[in-house]
C-alpha cells in the first residue's frame, strides 16, 4: 500500500485521468499528479519513480475494485478504466453543497443581463441537484438520455479538440458489419436531438464530416499531422441547417403550410430561427424558413404528419411526398 501524506490527492487525480477513453501512460499520469501536488504545496514525484503511480493504481484496484486496464500501442502502455467508474461517491459533502449554493447565488446576479441568457438555465440545472429544503423529490426534469451510448467520450474528445491533436477512431455506421478505422482532425462537438456528434475532417477528404458518438467504438491518438480548421465560425456553419448534416447547395426559401391547430406549437417552438409568417387562410398559416434542406429537416417535417405541407421548393416537396407514400405502404 502506498503511504504518503499526499496519496489521497494522487488518487483523486488518477481517478480523473483514468476516465479518459484513450488512457494515459505512467509518464502522463505522473505529470498530471505533479501539477496537482505542486499546486497544493506538496513534494512532487520524481521522474525516475515509476513505481509510485503503479502502486497507487494497484491500491485503487485492491481497495476500490477499480477496473484499470492497460493497452499497449506501439512502445507505450496506456492505462484507463475499462468502464464508467469512480472511486468516489456521487453524493456531495455538506461543505461542497454550501459552495455550490454560493456559486448559484453568485450566478443569480447575472440573470436577466444581456449576453448572459444562459445563466438562467445553468442555475435551474444546479438548483435541481441541490434538493433544496431537504426535499428528496426532484421538481425539475431534463430531457437527457441517461443511457446515451458514447457519452463517456465527450470529455476525452473535448480535451483533444482543445489540444488540436489528430485522432484515430473506429467508426461503425448503422447497417455495416464491422467498424472502419478513420483518421480525424477533430474540431467541434454538437448535440442534436439527444445525440452528440463529433465534427471534424477525415484524412484525405476536403470537407467537414460529422460522426455520431454512439457509433464510435474506440479512439486513440494518431501520429498523423493535425489539419487546422480554417472555415467559418461553427455557429454560422450550423445556422443554415437543421441538425448537423450540411449538404452542398445554397440556402433555400422553404415554404410550409401549417394547419391552425398545430401552428401555435410551431409558433412558440420555431422550426428554425429564420421562421417567418408569410400568410394565412381559414385553415392554417404559411411560414417560411431559410435553410439548406437535409435529412434532419425531412425528419422534422415528417414528425408533424398530416399537420404540415411543404409548398416549396419542389424537390423537397417531392421527397416528403415520396417518403409519406412509402410510410403508407407499411400499413
Amino acid at each position: 500500500m502506498p503511504f504518503a501524506k499526499n496519496c489521497n490527492l494522487r488518487y483523486q487525480v488518477l481517478d480523473t485521468q483514468l476516465k479518459d477513453a484513450m488512457g494515459h501512460t505512467v509518464h502522463e499520469l505522473r505529470k498530471a499528479c505533479n501539477r496537482a501536488l505542486e499546486a497544493a504545496g506538496y513534494a512532487t514525484i520524481s521522474e525516475y519513480s515509476k513505481n509510485t503511480i503503479l502502486s497507487d493504481m494497484e491500491y485503487m484496484m485492491d481497495n476500490y475494485d477499480a477496473p484499470i486496464v492497460k493497452n499497449k500501442i506501439g512502445r507505450s502502455v496506456y492505462y484507463k478504466y475499462s468502464r464508467p467508474f469512480t472511486i468516489y461517491t456521487t453524493e456531495l459533502p455538506e461543505k461542497d453543497m454550501l459552495r455550490l449554493q454560493q456559486a448559484i447565488d453568485t450566478l443569480s446576479e447575472f440573470e436577466g443581463r444581456a449576453n448572459f441568457e444562459f445563466v438562467s438555465n445553468i442555475n435551474l440545472h444546479l438548483r435541481s441537484k441541490l434538493r433544496e429544503n431537504d426535499d428528496a423529490n426532484p421538481v425539475v426534469c431534463y430531457d437527457d438520455n441517461q443511457d446515451l451510448v458514447g457519452a463517456h467520450l465527450l470529455g476525452p474528445l473535448y480535451d483533444e479538440i482543445k489540444k488540436k491533436r489528430c485522432l484515430k477512431i473506429l467508426y461503425q455506421k448503422f447497417g455495416t458489419p464491422e467498424p472502419l478505422e478513420k483518421v480525424i482532425s477533430p474540431y467541434y462537438l454538437k448535440q442534436y436531438n439527444n445525440r452528440w456528434f463529433l465534427i471534424g475532417q477525415e484524412k484525405g477528404k476536403p470537407y467537414i464530416s460529422n460522426f455520431a458518438l454512439d457509433r464510435i467504438k474506440g479512439i486513440q491518438p494518431s501520429p498523423e499531422e493535425y489539419e487546422p480548421y480554417t472555415g467559418e465560425d461553427f455557429d454560422d456553419y450550423f445556422y443554415d441547417i437543421v441538425g448537423v448534416s450540411r449538404r452542398k447547395g445554397d440556402v433555400k426559401d422553404v415554404m410550409i403550410w401549417v394547419d391552425k391547430e398545430t401552428f401555435p406549437y410551431i409558433e412558440t417552438k420555431a422550426l428554425h430561427p429564420t421562421q417567418t409568417v408569410m400568410g394565412q387562410d381559414y385553415n392554417g398559416v404559411t411560414i417560411r424558413i431559410q435553410v439548406i434542406p437535409n435529412f434532419e429537416l425531412e425528419q422534422l417535417l415528417l414528425s408533424y404528419g398530416e399537420s404540415v405541407k411543404v409548398l416549396d421548393p419542389p424537390e423537397l416537396k417531392e421527397t416528403i411526398k415520396t417518403r409519406l407514400q412509402q410510410a403508407l405502404e407499411n400499413y
